[in-house]
């Protein structure tokens, strides 16, 4: 688990798959929702390292930097 000191709202996760995955968070979500509201928030962030999603997000950063350097 990560926590980022702002109010913002917000979560993610990183970690490809076979990498152990962390869970971000920010302060303000924190204190915005109650028990039930993170673990559901959790839950939902571990279904997209689960299902590959930050892999297919870290090819895509990959292809989109080459693909800028190849232009430039």
């Amino acid at each position: 688990l990560g926590i980022v000191e702002t109010p913002a709202l917000n979560a993610l996760t990183v970690g490809a798959v076979g990498v152990k995955p962390m869970v971000v968070v920010t302060r303000g979500l924190l204190d915005a929702l109650d028990d039930d509201e993170l673990a559901a928030v959790f839950a939902h962030e571990i279904t997209h390292w689960r299902l590959g999603d930050t892999g297919l997000l870290t090819v895509n950063q990959v292809l989109m930097r080459t693909a800028i350097a190849l232009q430039a």
